[in-house]
């Protein structure tokens, strides 16, 4: 019996959490729109910190200085399908002109194990039009912007062809670890 009522709480807490998040969460902090293979593609980025970094656009500190952005489809911040990866590595503090010195791009149909396109094995480029921090270097916080560039093709035997992907992105961002 004890088990019972155990679990229905479990299953209630994530619901009850629902409940105690302020209106509009999670804010939107950014979009990616543009295209892949001449088709117009929109994802948008996130922010679900609360009380912790937590946002789908951040720099950090791993093997160089690393841009990650997770886009989502418009409007779904909880959906899975369709959600886009973006990494960037950058050689030195990235700024305003910089190319990144290493980029991946995928698109994922359901969790982010699984890519259903990707750039990897492929050229793939990222150019900041603008980096900035919010209060100064130590913040945390900051934006960026610019164009990625990729060729996505299937992978793990699905059949789609390599179509090219081009789009802009501007967004709040995190530093962490910086």
């Amino acid at each position: 019996m004890w088990r019972a009522a155990a679990l229905a709480l479990l299953l209630a807490a994530p619901a009850a959490a629902q409940e105690a998040l302020p209106p509009g969460y999670p804010p939107k902090i950014g979009e990616i729109g543009g295209t892949l293979g001449g088709q117009p593609v929109a994802w948008e980025t996130f922010d679900f910190s609360i009380g912790a970094f937590d946002a789908s656009a951040w720099f950090d500190h791993v093997d160089g200085i690393v841009l990650s952005l997770v886009g989502y489809l418009p409007g779904e911040p909880e959906g899975q399908t369709g959600r886009l990866l973006v990494r960037a590595r950058f050689d030195g503090w990235p700024a305003a002109g910089q190319a990144a010195a290493g980029v991946t791009v995928e698109i994922f149909d359901f969790e982010m194990d699984d890519p259903r396109l990707t750039s990897e094995g492929r050229a793939a480029e990222l150019l900041l039009d603008s980096v900035a921090y919010d209060d100064g270097p130590g913040s945390g916080y900051g934006s960026a912007g610019g164009v990625i560039r990729a060729e996505l093709c299937g992978v793990d035997g699905n059949d789609s062809p390599c179509r090219p992907f081009e789009a802009r992105f501007q967004t709040l961002l995190q530093y962490s670890g910086l």
